[in-house]
């Protein structure tokens, strides 16, 4: 068996304020007697410890934090219902903790972290993340920050050994980066027979310092999954791979594959980006900087498009974004080449085995967007698709709203995009439409008209902006 952990992470944030409420030992006294029972402390213990929580919230007092955590879930359930309640009476700290699908919750955590724009001051998410924690330092190192910036809010009685599965929640780095919420058991299935191999036992000993056994932490997962995919490499004249799975790998969750799981110290990912319009130079700007992995591979069958991305990138480039999915060697590919593309480069990269994340739309019809779908599933690879508005704070706030019943009854919602500029002169924001200030290229010379083809076919030629727009 092994065990996963929901945990609580910190994220670096801006919080909101609001009026201040009520709060006091009267409040404490009365959630301690008539909610926070039974308890291995005394009331008097309880008592105590509710006054130094009183006394630190203080300079805080009046103020709004937001959480999100995966949801509908009876431990979530009661922490966004009841503890949030008891939170603010007993500090006069707001705390909306709202509740999402596991899969949105792990792209609004993986959106904040790649924009820097704040979305949730906290989250409670799979440990499953702690490898990107500990590589990306986008959250708060809880076990720094409680001895420094976080001391004077810290309880002085917390003890991180208290909680049970700890070691799920420790970096590599040996940090604590998030703090166990819940957890549940799943089963760890591996080659009993492989484990007790005394060569491949001694040849992991002698590298990693330790007993090849059933993992009890990230890093020994991450160890053996390098081990048997880098080290050992074939067993019985066949190449093996080590990895962690729940026995399939399911598309919701590929997230995992490429995070926790995958090997500390192993090579960098291998991306590749077929399609440079206005979404696809979004992509290669955030591809082309991203740690953990490189640009391994462009494709666009424009060769005044193509060549500057290569130039700048170092990348592989390929007229045909079909050879760069076949021939690149990719652990995963971004599609934000024309909506009528999308069906035959996606089933392409599944049929390859390749992870892939697909700028929206999906596919043109609803046919198309389910043949992907079920070819997927069926395959195991992973596919994402670029909704990331669905994380846009202004979108996220008025759906709390709403949930809440702030506005009444709503008979429509008008909604106009707004945000700063991009510098380039093609105005861009986030995932949305672009609005062409100057209707020429990023090479400085306006194309002329011309028909397209191969995999661009049936798409009338425009300034840049419009004409590869997906």
């Amino acid at each position: 068996m092994r065990t996963t952990l929901m945990a609580a992470t910190a994220a670096l944030a801006v919080v909101a304020y609001a009026a201040p409420g009520s709060a006091g030992t009267a409040e404490a006294e009365k959630w301690v007697n008539e909610e926070f029972q039974p308890s291995t402390l005394s009331k008097e213990e309880q008592m105590k410890e509710m006054e130094w929580f009183i006394k630190a919230a203080e300079p805080f007092v009046g103020m709004e934090i937001n959480v999100l955590s995966e949801g509908p879930l009876p431990t979530h359930d009661y922490e966004s219902t009841v503890l949030t309640k008891a939170f603010e009476e007993i500090t006069g700290i707001k705390v909306n903790h709202q509740e999402l699908g596991e899969g949105e919750v792990v792209q609004a955590v993986q959106t904040q972290m790649q924009t820097n724009r704040n979305i949730y001051d906290a989250y409670i998410n799979d440990s499953d993340l702690i490898g990107t924690h500990s590589r990306l330092q986008s959250a708060v190192n809880l076990t720094d920050w409680m001895k420094g910036e976080g001391k004077s809010v810290t309880l002085p009685t917390l003890d991180v050994r208290d909680f049970i599965g700890i070691s799920f929640t420790t970096g590599p780095d040996g940090k604590v980066w998030q703090l166990p919420d819940q957890q549940f058991a799943n089963l760890y299935w591996f080659r009993y027979d492989w484990f007790k191999r005394p060569d491949l036992r001694a040849k992991f000993k002698a590298k990693y310092g330790y007993e090849l056994g059933v993992p009890v932490n990230w890093s020994a997962y991450e160890d053996i999954a390098e081990f048997f995919s880098e080290d050992v490499k074939t067993i019985d004249g066949k190449r093996i791979y080590g990895h962690m799975d729940y026995g399939k790998r399911a598309p919701d969750l590929g997230w995992r594959m490429t995070d926790a799981w995958r090997p500390a110290g192993a090579r960098e990912l291998r991306l590749g980006l077929a399609g440079l319009g206005s979404m696809g130079r979004n992509h290669l700007r955030i591809l082309s900087s991203k740690a953990g992995s490189r640009l391994a591979g462009v494709a666009d069958p424009v060769p005044d498009v193509l060549a500057p991305a290569i130039a700048g990138t170092g990348a592989e480039g390929f007229a045909d974004p079909l050879a760069m999915i076949r021939e690149a060697g990719l652990d995963g590919v971004v599609i934000a080449a024309p909506t009528n593309a999308h069906l035959t480069l996606a089933l392409a990269a599944i049929e390859c085995g390749v992870p892939v994340l697909v700028e929206k739309p999906l596919a043109g019809t609803v046919d198309d967007a389910l043949r992907i779908v079920h070819a997927a599933t069926e395959r195991g690879v992973p596919v994402q698709v670029g909704h990331v508005e669905r994380f846009n704070p202004a979108v996220l706030e008025l759906g709390r709203l709403l949930q809440a019943g702030w506005l009444s009854t709503v008979y429509a919602i008008v909604s106009r995009r707004a945000g700063p500029p991009a510098p380039s002169r093609t105005r861009c924001t986030s995932r949305g439409r672009s609005k062409p200030s100057s209707p020429v290229r990023s090479t400085g010379s306006r194309p002329a008209p011309r028909r397209s083809s191969g995999w661009r076919a049936g798409r009338r030629a425009r300034s840049d902006s419009h004409r590869r727009r997906c």
